[in-house]
């Protein structure tokens, strides 16, 4: 089973996952150049304010938890959730000292309060997958690691902070290893992909897609082979209103730059687009998001005519197109989070590296790239992996994995001002 180790060089070594032994090298560079990168005076674009709602690692024991490195989710109260992928008061894990990860609050005010702390048993460990809240208050995620077999959980906890497991990765075929989180349809069923398991791949398995159905039952919608199909999807899946699935694989394809692909919801899976590593892109980490027109956008963390990432269209009659290529200039490098789409079609993502070195929030509209704010390092935070929200004033949420204050990242928001 994959292991985690270390703090700071776990997300390389996630990305590379197996296929590493020659691919490390794309995120790799990317985080060398991170932490070589000068110290800069963060920026935010007119019309915008930063605000730091919560620096992670306050706690001498690192019990509110460190190094968040996915998306929050919003109440509508203002209320926060997301996790943390090391913290807490855990030992079960790899690395005991640090924790095991936590799910956390950030109210409006900035005051985090920690719901679930990860033991390291059978309760999983190691989060790094988006929440998802119910009208209940529920909320339902991943972890990576832990549960019964060591493969990882899906997890569900309650609006009083009681966990229940919903299922255990064996990591065999049922899968192994979830990288991103769940989604929900209409009925209550969950979605989402195992970076491992399934069959393939010199016996770790390419990955699969998964459902866990309301009763806890699991069903492999689809195990990639590592061929022309994809392997390792490293983000979850998006739905449309006939349930049919979208996502990426991060590598594999034709070219084994990675694939987007669509599975029905008899588990017939369709690719869309394989990447070629060139001017399109390559590597696909953050997924897709669908317009309410049935378009796919997400964005590639390599290549592009400067090799270094694109924001990427496949329109609902199936053509791919690169709406934009990341420079390494002011614009920002590699980006790796989900793209997050306004009702207006603009495009909101974050870069894990910008012009100071430490990661940028940008928005795409009509093709034409506009830089919100990058990231100094300290103390506003950097190496945002996760994605956006929004809130319906416009107003963003994010986090970044990394520095801030304490060194171990921060929950932000970007205000839009009116």
């Amino acid at each position: 089973m994959p292991r985690v180790l270390t703090l700071r060089g776990r997300i390389v070594r996630n990305l590379g996952g197996h296929f590493g032994r020659a691919a490390v090298a794309l995120l790799g560079y990317s985080l060398a150049i991170f932490l070589a990168s000068a110290p800069a005076t963060a920026q935010a674009a007119p019309g915008w304010s930063f605000v730091e709602l919560y620096a992670f690692g306050a706690s001498p024991t690192l019990a509110d938890g460190i190094q968040p490195e996915a998306g929050m989710v919003r109440d509508n109260e203002g209320n926060l959730y997301g996790t943390t992928f090391f913290g807490g008061n855990g030992t079960g894990c790899d690395i005991n000292f640090a924790g095991c990860g936590v799910v956390f609050e950030i109210t409006p005010s900035g005051v985090e309060t920690v719901l679930h702390a990860f033991s390291g048993a059978k309760d999983g460990w190691n989060p790094t997958g988006r929440l998802i809240r119910d009208d209940a208050g529920n909320l339902y995620g991943t972890t990576q690691f832990g549960g019964l077999f060591g493969y990882g959980t899906v997890f569900k906890l309650d609006s009083f902070g009681n966990e229940t497991i919903l299922h255990h990765f064996r990591g065999g075929s049922d899968g192994a290893n979830p990288n991103a989180g769940v989604v929900e349809d209409s009925t209550g069923n969950l979605y989402g992909t195992t970076r491992y398991g399934g069959q393939g791949c010199d016996g770790e398995g390419c990955g699969t897609v998964f459902k866990i159905a309301t009763s806890g039952a699991e069903t492999i919608l689809y195990r990639f082979r590592d061929g022309s199909d994809g392997a390792n999807p490293l983000s979850g899946v998006a739905l449309d209103s006939a349930g049919d699935i979208y996502g990426t694989a991060w590598a594999g394809g034709i070219f084994n730059y990675g694939t987007i692909f669509e599975i029905d919801i008899l588990g017939h899976e369709k690719i869309l687009y394989h990447f070629a590593g060139g001017g399109d892109g390559s590597n696909p980490v953050g997924g897709v998001t669908l317009d309410k027109s049935g378009n796919l956008f997400g964005t590639a963390s390599g290549a592009g005519s400067s090799y270094i990432g694109t924001v990427f269209e496949v329109s609902a009659a199936g053509t791919e197109s690169t709406v934009y290529t990341f420079t390494g200039g002011v614009d920002g490098a590699y980006p790796t989070s989900h793209l997050l789409v306004d009702s207006a079609g603009n495009l909101y993502g974050m870069a894990s590296q910008g012009v100071a070195g430490w990661g940028s929030v940008f928005k795409v509209s009509g093709g034409t790239f506009t830089l919100l704010y990058y990231f100094s390092g300290t103390p506003d935070g950097g190496l945002p992996v996760g994605g956006l929200i929004m809130d319906s004033s416009g107003n963003l949420y994010g986090t970044t994995s990394s520095a801030a204050p304490n060194g171990w990242g921060s929950a932000f928001e970007l205000q839009k001002m009116q």
